[in-house]
């Protein structure tokens, strides 16, 4: 899945392509051309920025002749744990502990305008320039460096971009944070326990949230950041006896990423990030518990969509289980606020499905305009002869 994230993002810059919002005074139809090469570094279609954005990918333009050696970046797809992700602009310098327990990192910097550049200096202070166990690739619009054994101790990154930058520093190592989600209680009697919910939490009311970290760690510190990596807030997560971190407070409207700190088990300090981002949500879309289905048989699963901030314009969508579009409706709600709406999906299950099997419906609201507003959620129907 880390390899689908980075290859979704991956901007090719070859041939050439139509600036996005420009039009020539002649044609509203005609758009001017500009022609990538050396240099270039867009534009970027804003859909690889959201999902980058989003999910902790990387956005990185490549020239055409760039393409051979950008393996180095895909490799980046083995190291399984995140010390730093981070987008915005302007100069910036990000301290990067590397704990006892890595053995490799990589670092990549990209840009979407010419000219950015990258600087990392080592815990003894001196500027990153080669040496054994180095590879170190610079691009039209980017950089990767891939250390194996790296110096345990404090390293600087410094990024200074002339237009946006994505900087992401990925390791191996056996002190990984292993989940982390927003939960509810829930389950039959005796059988009690915590579930993640659908889709994400609700501004402005509190909520339980659950991490795990898997290897030997002192005292950690669980920090929400923004997506530039700057510390919103710090959240106070109580450790259970299942190995878990478990704590209730109020997401923040905006969106964010768990990142946890502390020490390693040789007293080292570490530092572990989510990729996925989460938002405290004014929509809440909520999943039917939907009856049993007969193969071959059609059913319509009806979701409930509640509308807790201002007047706002929906778009609804819905996908089967193999991503295959299905008809909504309404195909679009008004909702004035503390309003709700219902929303049916007409589902067709499969004349071979299997009894025991789970259809699954994947159902989005999303605010239409400027307004980031919206949630999503799935609904389980079992297949039943």
């Amino acid at each position: 899945m880390r390899v689908l994230t980075f290859l979704l993002v991956l901007a090719l810059t070859t041939g050439s392509a139509s600036a996005a919002g420009q039009s020539n005074t002649g044609s509203a139809r005609q758009r001017p051309r500009i022609r990538f090469g050396p240099g270039v570094c867009g534009p970027i279609d804003p859909s690889y920025v959201s999902v980058a954005n989003e999910t902790g990918g990387t956005v990185f333009p490549l020239a055409t002749d760039e393409i051979a050696k950008s393996s180095q970046r895909m490799m980046s797809a083995f190291y399984d744990d995140l010390i730093v992700w981070a987008y915005g602009e302007g100069e910036r310098t990000y301290p990067i502990p590397v704990d006892s327990t890595v053995t490799g990192v990589v670092i990549s910097a990209s840009f979407d305008t010419k000219g950015g550049a990258l600087t990392l200096v080592s815990p003894s202070g001196v500027p990153l320039n080669g040496g054994p166990g180095v590879t170190d690739t610079v691009f039209n619009c980017g950089r990767v460096i891939t250390i194996e054994a790296p110096l345990a101790g404090p390293w600087q990154l410094r990024v200074v971009p002339t237009g946006h930058f994505w900087l992401t520093v990925e390791a191996k190592s056996e002190l990984s944070l292993f989940n982390a989600q927003f939960v509810r209680p829930g389950g039959r009697p005796g059988h009690e326990g915590l579930f993640q919910i659908e889709g994400q939490p609700l501004a402005g009311t509190p909520a339980t949230f659950v991490v795990r970290v898997d290897g030997e760690l002192t005292a950690p510190v669980f920090e929400l950041v923004a997506v530039d990596a700057q510390v919103l807030q710090t959240v106070d997560l109580e450790p259970t006896p299942d190995g878990e971190y478990v704590g209730t407070f109020v997401p923040p409207s905006r969106r964010f990423r768990l990142l946890v700190r502390g020490n390693d088990g040789s007293g080292l300090p570490f530092q572990r990030m989510r990729k996925g981002m989460f938002r405290g949500e004014t929509i809440e879309v909520v999943p039917p518990v939907a009856p049993p289905v007969r193969p071959g048989a059609t059913t319509s699963v009806t979701f409930t969509v509640r509308n807790y901030g201002p007047p706002v314009r929906l778009r609804m969508t819905a996908s089967g289980d193999k991503g295959t579009l299905l008809p909504v409706q309404p195909p679009f709600m008004q909702l004035e606020q503390n309003g709700q709406g219902a929303a049916a999906v007409p589902v067709l299950v499969p004349d071979d499905a299997a009894p025991e099997s789970l259809v699954e419906v994947f159902f989005t609201a999303t605010a239409e305009g400027e307004s980031p507003a919206g949630n999503y959620a799935t609904a389980q129907i079992v297949v039943r002869r």
